[in-house]
């Protein structure tokens, strides 16, 4: 089961704010994408706008980034993990505490996840902004003019990092595990 978006740039699955998916200091977010047409700043995940998990240019990297109180965080693969038409497991993990911040992954339905390689790598410094007065907006972002161009299967997110293995264990057996907080 998928949901399609894309059809109307105001598409959008909205997780209303809520004190267990407010700040967290570490979190992983996974979900499974199909795309059908790149088109930079498509959103597969956001939450007030300054953390975002979004479509980066148009030959399939992903940029991602998290507002912190002093420097935000930006990573952008360069490997082009997501493959048009294709359906991709997604996934990212956040640390405040630890270097480097960010992890992003991504697999098919025939192979397992793997890390993407990146063409920008900033840490940056502080801890998570306080993002309490948004929701967490599957598919495209409050203002609701980036709506991701294709579908959007299963998306869950824990508040803590998961290891490759249990992302792999997901790729494959989505369910609520320990410290899932949106499934």
């Amino acid at each position: 089961m998928s949901l399609v978006f894309g059809a109307n740039t105001s598409d959008q699955v909205s997780v209303a704010a809520a004190t267990s998916i407010n700040t967290l200091p570490t979190r992983t977010v996974l979900l499974w994408v199909y795309v059908t047409t790149f088109t930079a700043n498509r959103n597969y995940w956001t939450k007030n706008s300054a953390n975002a998990f979004t479509v980066s240019g148009t030959a399939g990297d992903v940029r991602l980034a998290i507002d912190q109180a002093t420097t935000d965080t930006t990573y952008i693969t360069n490997s082009a993990p997501v493959i048009l038409n294709t359906w991709t497991c997604l996934a990212f993990t956040y640390d405040q505490a630890v270097t480097p911040r960010h992890h992003i992954y991504a697999g098919t339905l025939s192979v397992a996840m793997t890390e993407a390689t990146y063409g920008t790598a900033t840490d940056g410094s502080g801890d998570a902004n306080d993002d309490s007065a948004g929701a967490w907006l599957w598919g495209n972002r409050a203002a609701a003019d980036r709506a991701l161009q294709g579908r959007i299967g299963p998306a869950m997110a824990w508040n803590r990092v998961l290891t490759l293995g249990e992302l792999r264990d997901q790729q494959y057996h989505p369910r609520v595990t320990n410290g899932c907080v949106v499934f």
